[in-house]
C-alpha cells in the first residue's frame, strides 16, 4: 500500500529530491512535446502521408535544419525519461530495490539504442540522402537508395522495436515501484499503465510489420507520457506547498 506522502516532506532533503523530481518532470513533459511537434512539421513539410523511400530521402537535403532539429529533440526526450527515472528512485521508497534497478538498467540500454539510431539518421541518412538527390557520389543512386534503405529499416528496427520494447519494461517496473512504495500517491502509478500498455503494443504491431499501427500507438504513449510527467510535477508541487504550511 501506498504510505502517505506528506510524512515524508518534512525532511529537507526529501523536500530537494521531490523539486529535482518536479523539475525532471517538466523537462521530460517538455523535450517530448518539442520531439512530437517537430515530427509532426516534418510530417507535414516532407508530405510523408504517403511513405516512400525516395520522398524521405529527399526532405534531409531541402529542410535540413527541421531534420536535424527533431533528430537532436528526439535525443533529449530519450535523455529526459533516464533522469526523471533516476529521480523518482530517490523519492519513491520500497522494499524491493531491485525494481528501480531493472527500471534503470533497461531506460540505459534503451536511450543508447536511441541514441545510435538518431546519430545514424542524423548524420548517415542525411549524407546519403544528399548525394542521392545532388549527386557528386561515386556510388550509383540504386546503391545509395539500398544503403538508405539499410540505415532506415536498422533505425526503425531498433526504434521501434527493442528500445521501445525497453523503455515499456522499465516503464512497468516504475510503476510496480510506485505502486508497492511509498512516497507518491497510489494513483500516480495506474496512470503510468495508459502510458506503457500503448508502447508494449506498438513493439507487437511491428513484429507484425503493421508500422502504421506502431507509429500510431507509439503516438498515444507519447501523449499519455506528457500527461502523466506534467500530472506528477502538479502532485508534487501540491505535497510541498502543503507541508511548508
Amino acid at each position: 500500500m501506498s504510505g502517505s506522502p506528506q510524512t515524508e516532506l518534512h525532511d529537507s532533503q526529501k523536500r530537494r529530491s521531490y523539486r529535482f523530481l518536479q523539475g525532471a518532470c517538466v523537462a521530460a513533459a517538455v523535450c517530448h512535446t518539442v520531439a512530437m511537434l517537430l515530427c509532426l512539421w516534418a510530417y507535414k513539410a516532407g508530405h510523408l502521408d504517403q511513405f516512400s523511400l525516395e520522398r524521405l530521402m529527399q526532405f534531409p537535403p531541402q529542410h535540413p535544419a527541421i531534420w536535424k532539429a527533431t533528430c537532436l529533440a528526439l535525443s533529449a526526450a530519450s535523455l529526459s525519461f533516464f533522469f526523471l527515472i533516476l529521480t523518482l528512485r530517490d523519492v519513491v521508497s520500497n522494499q524491493w530495490k531491485m525494481l528501480f534497478t531493472g527500471s534503470l538498467c533497461l531506460s540505459v540500454l534503451a536511450v543508447c539504442i536511441n541514441l545510435q539510431s538518431n546519430a545514424d539518421m542524423l548524420i548517415l541518412f542525411s549524407d546519403i540522402s544528399k548525394q542521392y538527390v545532388y549527386g557528386g557520389s561515386s556510388y550509383s543512386r540504386h546503391e545509395l537508395s539500398l544503403i538508405a534503405w539499410e540505415t532506415l529499416n536498422r533505425a526503425l528496427s531498433s526504434c521501434f522495436l527493442v528500445s521501445n520494447g525497453l523503455y515499456a519494461a522499465s516503464g512497468f517496473l516504475v510503476v510496480a515501484a510506485i505502486l508497492t512504495g511509498r512516497g507518491l500517491p497510489m494513483w500516480i502509478g495506474w496512470c503510468g499503465l495508459p502510458v506503457w500498455i500503448p508502447a508494449a503494443l506498438a513493439g507487437l504491431a511491428t513484429l507484425c510489420a503493421n508500422l502504421p499501427a506502431a507509429g500510431f500507438l507509439l503516438f498515444v504513449s507519447l501523449i499519455a507520457f506528457i500527461v502523466w510527467s506534467i500530472a506528477i510535477a502538479a502532485t508534487v508541487d501540491g505535497l510541498c506547498q502543503r507541508s511548508s504550511t
